[in-house]
Formats: structure tokens, sequence, C-alpha cells
């Protein structure tokens, strides 16, 4: 299974853009100790499963 390296920047004090080996895209909120990500806009194509056509509100761990 091929390692994910998240690229993070901050672009607010409460969001982040994400980058996922160049892949993936999205802007996370409210970002916790435990690592849990809301994600308030996702890039289609790379997993299902996590980015759709429209914007998706989801909870996952790293």
């Amino acid at each position: 299974m091929k390692q994910r390296r998240f690229q993070r920047t901050v672009i607010s004090s409460e969001a982040e853009l994400v980058m996922d080996n160049g892949n993936y895209t999205g802007i996370i909120a409210n970002v916790s100790e435990e690592g849990i990500f809301i994600i308030l806009h996702a890039t289609p194509g790379i997993d299902p499963g996590i980015a759709r056509e429209k914007p998706v509100k989801l909870k996952f761990r790293l």
C-alpha cells in the first residue's frame, strides 16, 4: 500500500488547503489535536469514498 503524504498549507486561522501526493486536494477546517478534519471542499477523482463531484463534509483520521 502506498503511503500517503499530505501537504498542508494554512490559508486562514480556521482552514487549511490539503494536497495528497499532488493528486487530491481539499480544504479542511476544525483541525483537532487528534487529527480529525472536516472537509469543506474536495476535488473529485482520486478517492470515490472521499472526493465526490460536489463538496462534501466528512470526518476522517490520518
